[in-house]
């Protein structure tokens, strides 16, 4: 059922797109408005979870999707007094260790092969994460997933699969705490004990990237990223779907927001992530549609 309904979703928006008449020039502007519409007029199913969901150590409480239900990772400025690591990658969207970045801007292996995109998930897995990446390989677009290693240990065959699709697999604490708030053997248990789980899962040095929960950080929090030989992951482009504003209002902030390396966040956990799953097959298309092609971040 759960890939009937991705494919369901995939089939609405190619009918959508073929359906646009080839004799008439459109903006991408115009066309990716023209998917939005009808993606808010056009039935799309999402199924029930029937995925029961482990208990973890998070204190928050049980949310819809019947995972636990976690604020989402509002945009941070810097803090002043944090001595901000500089951007810089490997090539291909993969981040050197110790670097911070907010878009792919400064990976040059990427200059004159077109216009870019990363779209990453944060507070899986959870009972929406299989419908994501089945939509995802629909599409045959690959993504980076910013895991809660709580939830990571009592998902192991999931979190195989999304390994064994393609898709990019880095880490976002042990269970969503407010990093700047914790006490030094605390901050580092969330930050090189969450990635030691994801490791253990994966294998050693699998997880490249950390992005810290609600997008805090102190110098603390980065040095320890650092250490650990990790980068630190933020974004550009936030959708605020963890809210769940609506279809329409996700695919817009998605698709009108995105420039050329922009790195959008998106929710595959903490909660009800029924728009999410059913407002991702129309911003591919409509991304698709205005040239870009995706790249998975580290």
């Amino acid at each position: 059922m759960l890939c009937r309904a991705a494919l369901v979703g995939a089939c609405v928006v190619m009918a959508a797109c073929a359906s646009a008449s080839p004799h008439r020039a459109h903006s991408g502007r115009d066309a990716s408005a023209a998917l939005i519409a009808r993606a808010t007029t056009t039935t799309v199913i999402a199924p029930p979870s029937t995925t029961t969901t482990p208990s973890t150590t998070t204190t928050a409480p049980a949310g819809a999707g019947g995972g636990p239900t976690l604020d989402g990772d509002a945009s941070q400025p810097p803090p002043t007094s944090v001595i901000l690591p500089p951007a810089d990658f490997l090539g291909m969207a993969m981040p050197k260790p110790g670097s911070y970045f907010r878009s792919l801007l400064d990976d040059h292996s990427l200059d004159g092969n077109g216009k870019f995109v990363a779209l990453t998930f944060d507070d899986g897995p959870g009972p929406y994460t299989r419908q994501i990446v089945d939509v995802l390989n629909i599409f045959g677009v690959k993504a980076t997933f910013f895991q809660i290693s709580n939830q990571t240990a009592g998902r192991v065959d999931l979190v195989k699969y999304m390994a064994a699709s393609g898709m990019h697999l880095g880490s976002h604490s042990r269970s969503h705490a407010h990093l700047v708030d914790l006490t030094p053997p605390e901050k580092v248990d969330q930050i090189v004990g969450a990635a030691d789980v994801q490791d253990a899962v994966l294998g050693a040095g699998t997880t490249k990237c950390y992005r810290p929960p609600y997008g805090q950080y102190d110098q603390m929090t980065l040095d320890t990223i650092a250490q650990r030989g990790l980068a630190t992951a933020m974004w550009s482009v936030d959708t605020d779907d963890w809210k769940k504003p609506g279809l329409a209002t996700i695919i817009t902030r998605a698709v009108t927001a995105v420039k050329d390396r922009s790195i959008v966040l998106m929710h595959d956990g903490g909660g009800d992530r029924s728009e999410t799953v059913q407002a991702l097959p129309w911003i591919i298309a409509a991304l698709q549609h205005n040239g870009f092609s995706f790249i998975p971040v580290c």
